[in-house]
């Protein structure tokens, strides 16, 4: 990042009639982040002008006086029953503020490296491999990982990369959500202080949206304490230790106990409850020796990943009964409103399958290959 030249800048402050001393703090401030190949931006004003949005309604959502700058809705959860994930879509102003913040400074913080989710350095392929032909394996899951994470925790990462307090704040509350209906506010740690709530209008902090442009590197980037956390207790125990959002994986490759291995869920669950997170008791999972071993849904039970039984005969079910019937009457039996539709999920899930066996995904596409209905949907 290009540091701003200091006689150029201070020149044309003059000619605007800034004072000087305002001038030079303005320059060693942007300077400051400029040297971590970071943008400057010193005010709302600056940030709407660098993101090409209405400062008005930016500072609307800083100080909370729009009811909810998102459009939220539920998703219900693959293979989760009746659990639902809760989906909001920043408003079109909104969302092209996070964009840029997004794009022009998450995408150049570092995460832990433990943190293998919503990088293009790692893959669900990749996180696998790591705990392939283990022994043992532990897995934790977090509830409403989102959700769990305060602005504070937000505008501690804007903080830490350089910018001043007043921006770092502003820009916490741009990535963040407040739903003052939600139980979390009875708790002290979600109530905002005094003084903030007398400057900015709000007497609850906010939480990081599920859906959000920025919400997926800055859900890396505060979680650095509970990865150091989490790599301390593996590196005791022997363990790897990665982490996909909210799901955790632990392994070892060599002989230990079911007894020590709820030794370290207890331990693991007092560091995600001292970082303001709950564990999802009923996924936790201790598979041992003989048992099979699921990371993110591949079975690493082998050396190499690979896919689970489930995923192959679901795939397998599909394409036969596309070959002896048609796409569509699949797509309607399988509650598809599209046969477009349907078709691009099997053409994912056989890409998927290419990356980790090869040669049965080629075999479904060669299946495919015999349907008419399935050749003209790809002529």
């Amino acid at each position: 990042m290009e540091i701003w030249p200091q006689g150029d800048y201070l020149k044309k402050a003059k000619e605007q009639s800034v004072p000087e001393s305002t001038a030079q703090a303005a320059w060693e401030q942007a300077s400051s982040v400029q040297q971590n190949d970071l943008p400057a931006v010193l005010t709302l004003n600056h940030l709407s002008k660098l993101a090409d949005v209405s400062c008005k309604s930016m500072r609307a959502i800083v100080c909370r006086e729009v009811s909810d700058p998102y459009r939220a809705f539920q998703m219900r959860k693959r293979g989760a029953g009746k659990s639902y994930r809760h989906i909001c879509v920043p408003k079109p102003d909104l969302l092209r503020v996070q964009r840029w913040i997004d794009r022009a400074i998450l995408s150049k913080l570092t995460p832990h490296p433990a943190a293998r989710a919503y990088s293009s350095c790692s893959s669900i392929i990749a996180t696998a491999k790591e705990h392939s032909g283990c022994r043992w394996l532990i897995k934790l899951d977090v509830r409403r990982f989102f959700e769990s994470i305060s602005e504070i925790q937000v505008y501690r990462v804007f903080s830490s990369a350089g910018y001043q307090p007043l921006i770092a704040f502003q820009m916490a509350r741009l990535c963040t959500r407040v739903v003052k209906s939600k139980k979390r506010y009875r708790l002290s740690r979600w109530q905002s202080t005094p003084h903030l709530y007398k400057l900015f209008g709000c007497e609850w902090l906010g939480h990081l949206p599920q859906g959000a442009p920025t919400s997926p590197r800055l859900s890396n980037l505060t979680s650095k304490t509970i990865d150091d956390n989490f790599s301390f207790l593996a590196a005791y125990h022997e363990f790897t230790y990665s982490r996909y959002a909210d799901d955790i994986f632990l392994s070892r490759f060599d002989e230990f106990s079911r007894d020590r291995a709820g030794e370290v869920i207890r331990d693991g669950y007092e560091i995600l409850r001292g970082a303001g997170m709950r564990p999802h008791t009923l996924k936790t999972r201790v598979c041992g020796p003989g048992s099979r071993k699921i990371v993110l849904g591949l079975c690493v039970n082998e050396t190499v990943p690979k896919l689970t039984r489930v995923y192959k005969n679901e795939l397998k079910t599909n394409v036969r009964f596309i070959c002896e019937n048609d796409v569509q009457t699949q797509a309607k039996h399988r509650g598809f409103t599209s046969a477009y539709g349907f078709r691009n999920h099997i053409l994912g899930k056989i890409n998927f399958a290419k990356q980790i066996e090869p040669a049965f995904a080629e075999n479904q596409l060669r299946h495919l290959a015999k349907s008419e209905t399935w050749n003209e949907f790809n002529s």
